[in-house]
């Protein structure tokens, strides 16, 4: 059966340097993973689950540099905020909402793939703070 990562902000601010999501896991809640300053990597382990990540999940791992995404439905309000290592993201298909604020301050993100023609970013505030001329946005045929 599946389950989520184990409470709203149950590893917050803790000294996690690498995380694999079991595919048992289909939701991440709101700030699980907020402020882990020495957090480098996401992996999820099969990536065709569907994993809904919460609002603040990942804000604030300002050393993050790679997130293996799964398919997420939904990414939430600042789920990645001011993440500012993190280089390139590759939003599988079967992503409908991005949530405001979600790739804000993300400094150093110079890549991002969508897959999915029926994503849908909310509001201009997604990408606040980040370099945008420096930013390529990849789309999938038809999407």
């Amino acid at each position: 059966m599946p389950i989520g990562v184990d409470g709203k902000d149950c590893f917050e601010g803790k000294s996690i340097k690498g995380v694999q999501i079991p595919e048992t896991v289909c939701v991440i809640e709101a700030g699980a993973f907020r402020n882990c300053n020495k957090l480098e990597t996401v992996v999820f382990k099969d990536e065709k689950v569907s994993v809904n990540i919460g609002n603040s999940a990942f804000k604030g791992c300002t050393n993050l540099k790679k997130i293996n995404l799964s398919v997420t439905p939904e990414i939430g309000l600042s789920a990645s905020e001011s993440c500012t290592f993190l280089k390139s993201l590759d939003v599988k298909a079967g992503t409908k909402n991005i949530g405001q604020y979600c790739f804000a301050y993300c400094e150093s993100l110079t890549s991002l793939t969508i897959r999915d023609d029926k994503a849908k970013f909310n509001g201009i505030t997604t990408f606040q703070g980040c370099n945008l001329s420096k930013l390529i946005v990849y789309c999938e045929l038809d999407s």
